[in-house]
């Protein structure tokens, strides 16, 4: 079952509501994309839905709460006992028989207001003091209301939020509240937990939500702060579908947050920011705060670590080329969707609003960071404490990366929550509150030297973190003897401590984007020799012998090597130091280099040893490779990862773009010897780069799991999924087609052309690669239909492969050339969307190992298969052969033409698979019947629960978020 794209499992929400007072059995259905439940009474008073949702919130997410609920005397049973669902009633829609909101709204705004709630909540009616949320309401469908009520209120009515809407959840107090006159105050802060007398008050915390989030984000935690405790959420302008507030720099804002605190905000002060847009703005709040003489207990930075773009002219080439301006609101969604984000249910004017904010503040963040780090500022007194999830794929590194805020304080702390994702302030609540109000508590107890630090965390690195139950930590036992440790989960760990001179800074090297740049110069250099060599050792080889086979074996050895070492080379990487590794593999690379030219040049080249000496290179580049992609993070400030990544991604691609064309030039003006020449010199220039640049002491690039146990758990993870099995499926039997007209490209262009003409075509066929990109780029895929799409695209690669074979010209096969690497791009790209948002974040390494594994092993079998099949067909298409007056008046007749035979077999066999699938199999129900991912923070909850034991998480699933603004309006206050 799905609900609004999230997996349900009924027997789990069945469980919940017979565990409830007066609950006999319960069965859980979907009716019209809302859950219900059938519930046997047995007692005298039947709960009313409000309470029973109120009660499932302690365990249940907020997707998994039944949104109607019909009571019965005995649920129906067939003869064997297990119950009836056919003859279970259909659901009346109906308000709560026992609501005391029975009275009919009064007034254009009360009309206009339960008009909206009425199709919304899908209602025959709704009363005035009906409850927004007792009637089945939550955050989703919040936003739709709100964004509704902006064309359905009359004029002159005050702009309803979010907000308004969780702070007045009846229809007579939000038409009150939209009646009354708009404030000019412009306020900023929403105080989300009940008032605290003065008397009893401890702690404030100030927190900013993420990137497109309203204040609303914060309600969780605050219902999990203990007594006495407040908790204000900043609403930042523009995020709010009621409002068309203009955008506002991040000093702006912050001026207008600090001047509501310093006004209203009492005690003891904390700052929290999730995120880069929030951590950004907490971090101003605090340093105006600071400056205006407001003492701060600590800021506390979920998520995020400073990013900025390097200064001067490289980054102002990398704003140049900055792809997010072309990307879609798709890219985003499926992107936010892979981190736990639920944007599935918002309609398309909210989901453009949502992300068209999340843009604009990432980009702020970016510019705010980027200003801070360069002009420097007074040093906070208070400490900065970074929160991250473990398993956040945006804070890695974080056993390092947590002491770049040193610019910003003179203390920094790191705490891990256990199994956790990027939205742990959502899901993980409770621990988050422990953290919030009780590590700076522990900071101001000690120093780096006598705190008691986790020190099983410390060697997690990159790689699998230890995890162990975290009540064995010096950090976690005992009972806690500050304020917010005490009844602690235990799934999260204070890791680490920096204290300005606590501890001294690593010797040696540090990292620049210049020393990144000349190690990766001299690598392109010698990584596109070496590809120069695998793309034209095996066309040099067709054009001496005139064999497919020995073509087909040449360009199997060129690659099959390299992959098959790739699991031991990973282990060998990521165990031995980097540049030695690099050094090492570029060593023997240049040394295999030499011995083929040093072959070359003699004249004698015993087709044994060059296969042994092309497997070696293969073997080499691939250890080279990955030294050098795991070592990009030692070399360059980490909060320039993303831009050194987008180098090395900019770099590889032109790479591939002009070596076919240059190793056709290359073979034509200065014959193989000369190209082995020139990579020789390439392999001596990137050895001296190597000889001269030191390595930065920090941290590298490291696999969570071995290659092997990424394949095995991806291997599970699909087999127990009938939908993702049969994808896997369909691209085995693909991608051996796709194999064979892959390799047979280039002696199916000498057959009619020259080298050089291969070249161009192989260009070509780049270009339609790159067009295919930038579709997928720009366009996002499909918002719904993404395996439709998938075979699709396929069936358009069939097609583009039977164009290559229509006739014997160059123009022509250069148009299919291009409509191949074209498709291949876009249904990769959609595969891609399927896996962000079919699986769960943490699997994906997995996931595409498997794929990868897959794929390759069918691919190096195409490769040698395609030789024999042409070899085969061939005679069909010879003056006289069987087909000659028939597919030989289209196809064309004579030598070679057997190659384009394939190309028509094979076209057929992957266009009739994918338009077959797509009718007939799994894969034609894959985007109605596989669920969405779940939320990864969930995945977490979920393995933490399967370890067992008291630590074990309990009610960390966000609740409908409300209780705080009922609680405060609706009843005295302690």
């Amino acid at each position: 079952m799905k609900i609004r794209g999230f997996r349900v499992e009924p027997g789990e929400v069945a469980g919940a509501l017979a565990a409830l007072p007066g609950v006999g059995q319960a069965v859980v259905v979907v009716h019209d994309e809302r859950l219900v439940a059938y519930l046997e009474r047995t007692g005298p008073d039947d709960l009313e839905i409000g309470e029973i949702r109120r009660l499932l919130a302690v365990t249940l997410p907020e997707y998994l709460l039944p949104a109607q609920v019909v009571w019965l005397d005995r649920l129906p049973l067939l003869s064997h006992g297990k119950v009836d669902r056919r003859a279970l009633p259909d659901p009346v829609l109906e308000r709560p028989e026992n609501s005391d909101g029975a009275s009919p709204p009064e007034g254009p705004v009360q009309c206009a207001i339960a008009e909206v709630w009425a199709q919304v909540l899908r209602l025959p009616g709704v009363g005035t003091d009906d409850d927004f949320f007792d009637l089945g309401g939550h955050s989703l469908l919040a936003t739709q209301v709100v964004s509704r009520l902006r064309r359905a209120l009359p004029a002159g009515t005050r702009p309803i939020t979010v907000m308004d809407l969780f702070k007045h959840p009846t229809v007579r107090r939000l038409a009150e509240h939209a009646e009354r006159a708009a404030s000019t105050s412009g306020e900023l802060l929403y105080e989300l937990t009940p008032s605290v007398d003065p008397a009893l008050h401890t702690l404030s915390l100030v927190c900013v939500p993420y990137g497109g989030a309203t204040a609303i984000v914060y309600q969780p935690l605050a219902d999990a702060l203990p007594s006495g405790q407040s908790l204000y959420a900043v609403a930042p302008p523009g995020r709010d579908l009621a409002t068309t507030e203009a955008d506002r720099s991040i000093e702006d804002v912050a001026a207008a947050c600090v001047a509501e605190i310093l006004d209203r905000v009492p005690g003891p002060l904390v700052v929290y920011g999730h995120c880069g847009p929030g951590g950004a703005l907490a971090v101003e709040i605090a340093r105006r705060l600071e400056a205006a003489g407001r003492r701060l207990e600590a800021v506390y930075l979920g998520g995020v670590f400073p990013f900025a773009r390097p200064t001067g002219a490289l980054g102002r080439l990398a704003r140049t080329l900055r792809m997010e301006r072309l990307r879609s609101d798709t890219v985003y969604a499926n992107w936010l969707q892979s981190m736990g984000a639920d944007v599935g249910a918002l309609d398309p004017a909210e989901r453009r609003q949502l992300i068209g904010a999340m843009r604009r503040d990432a980009q702020f963040a970016e510019d705010y960071f980027t200003r801070l780090l360069d002009q420097g500022g007074t040093p906070l007194n208070a400490p900065v404490v970074s929160v991250v999830g473990e398993r956040d794929p945006g804070t890695e590194y974080y056993q390092e990366r947590f002491r770049e805020w040193d610019f910003l304080t003179r203390s920094t702390g790191l705490v891990v929550v256990d199994e956790a994702g990027h939205y742990f302030l959502k899901y993980r609540a409770p621990e988050l509150a422990e953290i919030v109000t009780g590590i700076h508590h522990r900071l101001a107890a000690g120093t780096a030297d006598d705190l008691d630090l986790d020190p099983a965390s410390q060697p997690a690195a990159v790689g699998p973190a230890a995890v162990g139950s975290a009540a064995s930590s010096p950090a976690a036992s005992g009972p806690a003897a500050v304020p917010g440790a005490a009844g602690r989960t235990g799934n999260w760990r204070l890791v680490d401590v920096h204290a300005g001179v606590g501890r001294p800074e690593p010797s040696g090297p540090r990292p620049s984007m210049a020393r990144f740049l000349t190690v990766a110069l001299s690598q392109l250099v010698a990584n596109t020799g070496a590809a120069l060599t695998m793309f034209a050792i095996p066309l040099w080889i067709y054009v001496q012998s005139e064999s497919l086979l020995r073509f087909a074996l040449f360009s199997v050895v060129a690659t099959l090597p390299g992959i098959l070492a790739g699991p031991v080379a990973g282990a060998l990487v990521d165990r031995s130091d980097r540049r030695r590794v690099l050094v090492a593999a570029t060593v023997a690379a240049s040394l295999v280099q030499g011995s083929l030219a040093l072959l070359v040049w003699v004249g004698t080249v015993p087709a044994g040893l060059l296969y042994g000496l092309l497997a070696l290179l293969s073997v080499a580049v691939t250890v080279q490779r990955l030294a050098y992609l795991s070592a990009v993070p030692q070399l360059v400030p980490k909060r320039y990862l993303g831009n050194a990544n987008g180098v090395v991604q900019l770099a590889s691609g032109a790479a591939n773009f002009l070596v076919p064309l240059l190793a056709v030039g290359l073979l034509a003006a200065i014959e193989l010897a000369g190209i082995l020449a020139v990579e020789v010199l390439g392999y001596a220039v990137a050895l001296a780069v190597l000889a001269v640049t030191r390595f930065p002491a920090t941290m590298a690039w490291r696999r969570r799991e071995t290659v092997v146990e990424e394949i095995t758990g991806g291997f599970w993870y699909f087999w127990n999924r009938n939908g993702l099995r049969a994808m896997l499926m369909f691209f085995v039997v693909i991608n051996m087609f796709l194999a064979m007209v892959v390799v047979l490209l280039s002696p199916l262009v000498l057959t009619v052309g020259t080298l050089t003409d291969a070249g161009r075509v192989a260009t070509i066929a780049t270009v339609g690669a790159l067009a295919g990109g930038l579709l997928v780029a720009v366009w996002g895929g499909p918002r719904r239909y993404r395996m439709r799409g998938m075979l699709i695209s396929t069936a358009g690669y069939g097609a583009s492969a039977l164009v290559v074979a229509l006739r014997p010209d160059l123009t022509v096969i250069a148009a299919g050339a291009l409509g191949m690497s074209f498709f291949l791009v876009v249904q990769n790209g959609i595969w891609m969307t399927i896996i962000h948002t079919k699986v769960p974040q943490r699997f994906h390494a997995r996931v595409i190992a498997l794929n990868q594994m897959a794929a390759q092993s069918v691919v190096a079998v195409g490769f040698l298969a395609a030789p024999t099949l042409s070899g085969v067909l061939e005679p069909l298409l010879l003056p006289g052969g069987a087909l000659t007056d028939s597919l030989g008046v289209v196809v064309g007749v004579g030598s070679g033409r057997g190659i384009a035979l394939v190309y028509v077999v094979c076209g057929v066999v992957m266009t009739v698979v994918a338009l077959g699938a797509l009718r007939r199999t799994r894969l034609a129900t894959f985007d109605l019947t596989v669920p969405d991912a779940e939320p990864d923070d969930l995945v977490g909850i979920a393995a933490l629960a399967g370890r067992g034991g008291a630590d074990a998480p309990v009610a960390v699933r966000p609740a409908p978020a409300r209780s705080a603004f009922h609680q405060r309006e609706d009843t005295p206050a302690e």
